[in-house]
């Protein structure tokens, strides 16, 4: 008040004391008359002395945003610029009635309120007169209703010329003006006229030739060189952090690590790229390259472009930032050798390259061989009738499945019902996101079938978990009725238990058994052993693998695992493994607090306090058992009176499952562990774990152990903690991993990390060092991806099953209804009742009458063999074969057998979806197209089956459409029907065309052909990369299973991913649409069949060469070893029967 009396007195103006109201409005009588004529939109000055003087009430002011991001308060009389009329002042905030356009949604509710006020008032005996009044006070003042009279509040600026009123809502697109100089005279903006518009464009102008310069500021600052500081003397800067008096706020503890990053870590120089041309490199910074001169503002006649600065051994190369994807990181799997740069000038990356590529060829030809042989693997499918029956079990989960376990829950159903090879699936899941759930469903779908299923953990306490999960979900308690037997170490075949367990597997009493490597034993005898889960993959050895594929051969295997091993990761990369992985994490989970640390007592002390001050446990992990005990005193001497229970894979019988029992039940305040706790443990009470000598562990145990903790809605906390010397360049990089991937889902992550740590190793070898070493494995994968498709040829994905949606259900094999109804006995159906005998579902499933085919078991696997045939070949000779045995078919199973023949069709042309909808090429009203929607197909494919159809011109009725995404054009693509193929057609379709490789790696042939792959990889990694950007664009809710969809037209978006459509397909007959769709359909089937058989005769040729080299490899070393066994009896003079000594 002071200092505006004192600019009012330089002005000549004499103020008198003000009065306020309790409102916190300044009483205007109390303005002199001589303030009150200077406030006029001519004199501004007097206007900017009274609001100085304005009541600053939070009550009448309101926030608007900032450049920096904060919000700021702005009261009455405040200078605020709008974005759209410029610099005005505010006045006050009130409050009108909002104006309602007649008809909207909000006019509507209006009036459906105001029916409902009157009829309340009726109710309550209103007279005809109250009513009338009533309805005439409808939105005037009298009317307290807020929905009847709606009203908006409103921000009153003013400006030279007039008043602008902004709704409160729209508070954002107004600033607060704060000039330079506060002496100077503020001016505000007219709302007529561009004047403003004019002033805001000179300063964009002026905007855009600053940035120019700060731009080249960070060029010109990133040239600057100095010697970093040492972070080996970070742990004193430590100590003296640790004499601050305070605990530091969290933007301190921001700054302390910026300002260390800027001191001691600026720029990263050897975070190594691999470029596609060139070779290894370092990033250096990112910068940009002018065109034009400076002085042009315009970004169109100026344009500028990102490019990546690359260091070589012998100079720079510059990369296009929109070409990064054909850059790729390196990692060496031996962080302790120096990597050499590549050269730029020379052919010595290219040489190296070619030899990589050479091999990438021999092992596409394996890893087709080996899906060749898989393919050829059979068995019989699980029984789609019984799905219904699994539904009633899915019911059960107390929770609601995350989207990435549906999708497990459909693609698992689809491996055990819909295919006839044996499953082989790895699910890689976090810590807790559910694979429990997806095992359950799968173990229960095999034991509904009346096969014998097994639960595979790698420790006793994780098979004790999953026991009593199993029991009380399925067990003889549960409406399920399973008899579920355990079997783990120390219940040998001589023990009582033991051979009471075993007489149960032999007989099939044991439907379901959960158990360890036991399991794994010579003489178990499984009874019609239908499935194998394996829980924690990565936890078994070499020889225990082995014997999992002795006993899995010819039944489905399910894998799970947080953190699959190299190989097998490396495996489900390149496709020889089927894999889903769920990352979408549980709903109120908080990702796990990782702190990585040099161990000292304050930390430990800090993280027990935390942790037991809100009741929690804690887990305290060692490497080895021999440690325990030092452990136990360590602990006592930072916090005395500690309750400790101890748990290792040393104590006897069942003391470890007992000690985690003890301590699950909320007894202890430490569990002092070995790994034995790094699966089966989910104690929600336990919050924060420390793990000593955390360098000691490899990165899968660390990330498995982490997620020991955090199943809870609180914040967890893991430890890990390490000496302060001694630590390897490996362990270095694994704690950094654990440092840097702390998001929830990073399982995924944390295994490629480790990949990259460890080594990709041979894919299909026995050794841990690959030709990936040579290139980086990012970029060897990518090419062993080419290489794949360049010598499959016809790429096209198949789908397990297709869902037709024809009127009157024609075409269609789904299963109706969800029926699982309990039985008279009051048990649900189990493997003990007969198909037959159960109400299992109903629908358009394929069966064979029994007075055609009488024998149960022989009529069951025939159904099965035509349902999943391969190609409608195998159906032909399938229906000839019965012709032959049984006689003629009824009529019926001819027109099931029709059906068959369309599945077997859209299968192979991978269409997962057929049904009507109103036509979008037709100008006649009411005509319906049949849509048949094909996720993989691409226009390549389409147009090699157009030259199959008769004079290369496919049916003028069908059409096929291409989404932009999946096109090769920057626009939606569609190959009208009637039409033959353009030039860029023809290219399309012999680029499918497969091109044989040279039988030698060395000569002329070998040198072009590995020569004009590689000139070919420009093109190639640019296809690659839009497929990869496509399939992220596209809409997930269409990749889903097609099983869900009831309504083509409403649940999903037609034009979302590739269709074949046939135009006018209402008009076609009924009974009459199967044929139409097989007759549009067959060529094309019978092209992609024919390269599917050279693919497959392909396959055949290269797993006899791969058989035929591994049988002479093992010649040799046999002959090898009987050498060497030769020369040393003679040179030691022993007698040849001295194998052991030999050994020895």
């Amino acid at each position: 008040l002071t200092e505006a009396q004192q600019i009012a007195a330089d002005r000549g103006i004499t103020l008198k004391p003000l009065t306020r109201e309790t409102t916190g409005e300044t009483d205007a009588t109390q303005i002199p008359q001589s303030l009150k004529d200077a406030h006029t939109p001519n004199n501004a000055p007097s206007k900017q002395h009274l609001r100085k003087l304005r009541a600053r009430d939070p009550k009448s002011g309101t926030q608007v945003g900032s450049a920096g991001g904060w919000k700021l308060d702005i009261y009455p009389g405040d200078y605020i610029v709008h974005r759209r009329y410029g610099i005005g002042q505010f006045e006050r905030t009130l409050v009108q009635d909002k104006v309602i356009k007649e008809g909207s949604e909000e006019a509507n509710l209006i009036l459906k309120r105001r029916k409902k006020i009157v009829k309340a008032a009726k109710k309550r005996g209103y007279t005809e007169k109250q009513l009338l009044t009533l309805m005439e006070n409808f939105g005037t003042e009298k009317d307290p209703d807020p929905i009847s009279r709606p009203r908006i509040s409103l921000l009153e600026i003013s400006y030279s010329d007039g008043m602008v009123h902004v709704p409160v809502d729209k508070a954002y697109r107004l600033s607060r003006y704060q000039s330079s100089d506060a002496s100077v005279a503020v001016k505000l903006s007219k709302i007529r006229g561009d004047s403003w518009r004019k002033q805001k464009l000179k300063v964009l102008e002026s905007t855009l030739v600053l940035a120019e310069d700060v731009l080249a500021l960070y060029a010109r600052r990133e040239t600057l060189h100095r010697t970093p500081f040492d972070p080996r003397l970070e742990p004193l800067i430590q100590t003296f952090e640790e004499t601050f008096p305070y605990t530091p706020t969290p933007d301190q503890n921001s700054c302390f690590e910026t300002i260390e990053n800027d001191m001691v870590w600026r720029r990263r120089p050897m975070d190594r790229l691999v470029c596609g041309d060139v070779g290894f490199g370092k990033t250096e910074v990112a910068l940009r390259a002018y065109f034009g001169t400076e002085k042009d503002p315009d970004p169109i006649s100026r344009p500028r472009i990102s490019l990546l600065e690359i260091s070589y051994s012998d100079g720079m190369v510059h990369v296009p930032v929109d070409k990064a994807y054909r850059l790729s990181r390196y990692q060496s799997s031996d962080a302790s050798v120096a990597v050499k740069l590549s050269k730029i000038r020379g052919d010595s990356w290219r040489k190296q390259k070619l030899k990589v590529l050479e091999s990438t060829l021999v092992l596409a030809e394996d890893v087709l061989a080996l899906y060749a042989r898989r393919e050829t693997l059979h068995r019989t499918p699980f029984d789609p009738r019984l799905e219904p029956l699994i539904q009633t079990f899915e019911e059960t989960f107390p929770y609601t499945p995350t989207p990435d376990q549906n999708s497990c829950f459909e693609t698992i159903e689809n491996d055990m019902v819909w295919r006839r090879r044996p499953m082989d699936r790895l699910v890689c899941g976090d810590v807790g996101f559910g694979k429990t759930e997806v095992a359950l469903r799968a173990l229960y779908r095999c034991v509904a079938n009346g096969r014998q299923a097994v639960l595979l953990a790698p420790t006793g306490v994780l098979a004790s978990q999953h026991y009593k999960h199993v029991l009380a979900r399925l067990g003889p308690t549960s409406p399920f009725n399973v008899s579920i037997a355990k079997l783990v170490g120390g219940m040998g075949k001589n023990t009582k238990v033991g051979k009471a367990i075993r007489a149960q597997i032999a007989t099939g009493e044991a439907q379901l058994i959960v158990g360890t490597h036991a399991l794994l034993a010579e003489g178990i005898p499984y009874n019609n052993l239908g499935l194998l889960v394996v829980d924690e993959e990565q936890r078994f050895g070499v020889k225990q693998k082995e014997k999992i594929k002795i006993v899995c051969n010819g039944v489905d295997v399910l894998t799970l695992s947080a953190t699959p091993i190299p190989r097998t990761l490396q495996m489900s990369l390149s496709g020889i493994r089927d894999t889903s992985t769920i990352k979408s994490p549980p709903p109120m989970r908080k990702a796990i607090q990782s702190i990585v640390e040099t161990q000292t007592k304050d930390i430990v002390a800090d993280a027990l306090d935390r942790e037991l001050a809100r009741n929690g446990q804690v887990f305290y992990v060692v490497p080895r058992v021999k440690q325990i005990d030092e452990a136990t005193e360590y602990l006592n001497a930072i916090h005395p009176g500690l309750e400790i229970v101890v748990a290792h894979g040393q104590l006897k019988g069942n003391e470890a499952e007992e000690a985690v029992s003890y301590f699950t039940e909320g007894n202890g305040d430490v569990l002092l562990a070995t790994t034995v706790i790094e699966n089966g443990v989910d104690i929600p009470n336990v919050n924060t774990i420390i793990i000593q000598n955390a360098n000691s562990f490899g990165l899968s145990t660390l990330y498995q152990l982490r997620g020991r903790v955090g199943r809870s809605n609180l914040q967890a906390y893991a430890y890990f903690l390490h000496p302060k010397t001694g630590l390897t360049d490996e362990a270095t990089a694994r704690l950094s991993a654990m440092a840097e991937l702390q998001e929830l889902g990073s399982g995924f992550d944390v295994a490629a990390r480790d990949l990259e740590i460890r080594g990709a190793g041979s894919l299909l070898g026995s050794d841990q060092s690959g030709l990936a070493e040579r290139v980086g494995f990012d970029l060897y994968m990518r090419m062993l991806k080419r290489s794949i498709r360049q010598l499959r040829g016809m790429d096209l994905p198949m789908v397990p099953r297709t869902k037709v949606l024809l009127p009157m259900r024609e075409g269609s094999l789904e299963i109706r209804g969800q029926n699982g109804k309990v039985l008279d006995g009051g048990e649900l159906i189990n493997s003990n009742t007969a198909i037959e005998e159960a109400e299992v579902g109903e629908g358009d499933y394929f069966e064979i009458s029994k007075g055609y085919m009488p024998n149960d078991a022989e009529r069951a696997s025939e159904e099965g063999s035509a349902r999943l045939a391969e190609s409608t070949q195998i159906l032909v000779e399938l229906t000839n074969a019965w012709k032959e045995k049984y006689g003629p078919m009824p009529s019926e199973l001819k027109n099931q057998l029709k059906t068959l023949h369309l599945h077997v069709c859209t299968r192979l042309l991978g269409i997962d979806l057929i049904g009507l909808i109103p036509s979008t090429v037709s100008e006649e009203p009411n005509v319906q197209d049949c849509i048949l929607r094909s996720p993989g197909l691409r226009p390549r494919h389409w147009a090699a089956f157009v030259n199959a159809y008769p004079k290369n011109t496919q049916p003028q009725n069908i059409d096929a459409y291409f989404p932009k995404l999946f096109s090769t054009k920057d626009a939606d693509m569609t190959f009208w029907g009637g039409k033959k193929l353009d030039e860029e057609g023809i290219a399309l379709a012999k680029s499918i065309e497969h091109v044989p490789q040279p039988t030698l790696s060395t000569g002329k042939d070998a040198v072009e052909f590995y020569s004009a792959m590689m000139e070919e990889d420009e093109d190639w990694d640019a296809a690659d990369e839009e497929e990869i950007e496509a399939m992220k664009d596209a809409d997930p809710t269409t990749t889903v299973s097609a099983v869900n969809v009831k309504d083509l037209a409403m649940d999903i978006e037609v034009d979302q991913y590739p269709y074949i459509r046939f135009r006018d397909f209402g008009s076609v007959p009924e009974g009459k649409r199967v044929d139409a769709l097989l007759k549009g359909l067959l060529p094309a089937v019978n092209f992609a069949t024919e390269r599917t058989k050279e693919d497959q005769e392909r396959a055949r040729i290269a797993m006899d060469m791969r058989e035929r080299r591994e049988m002479i490899k093992k010649k040799r070393k046999e002959d090898r070893k009987n050498f060497e066994k030769k020369m040393y009896l003679e040179h030691a003079n022993l007698p040849s029967e001295s194998d052991d000594m030999f050994t020895a």
